[in-house]
């Protein structure tokens, strides 16, 4: 359980970074680029995000429960 733990953790972290990375590339691009409405989507990723964090800490919860 503790290397899948991991393993996850790691994909979001790595996820975030990537992230936030796009969103500074897109949002200094020119004018008139495909990217122009960048905060509509980077706030719904985010918003994503969040909630896949938060599926897995409750599953996590389970799994714990389940464990001991």
């Amino acid at each position: 359980m503790a290397a899948i733990r991991t393993e996850i953790e790691n994909t979001l972290l790595l996820t975030r970074k990537e992230l936030e990375s796009s969103y500074q590339a897109a949002y200094l691009c020119d004018h008139g680029c495909g990217c122009e409405f960048i905060e509509n989507q980077y706030t719904f990723i985010k918003a994503e995000i969040e909630q896949i964090d938060k599926n897995i800490l409750e599953r996590q919860g389970q799994i714990d429960g389940l464990i001991i």
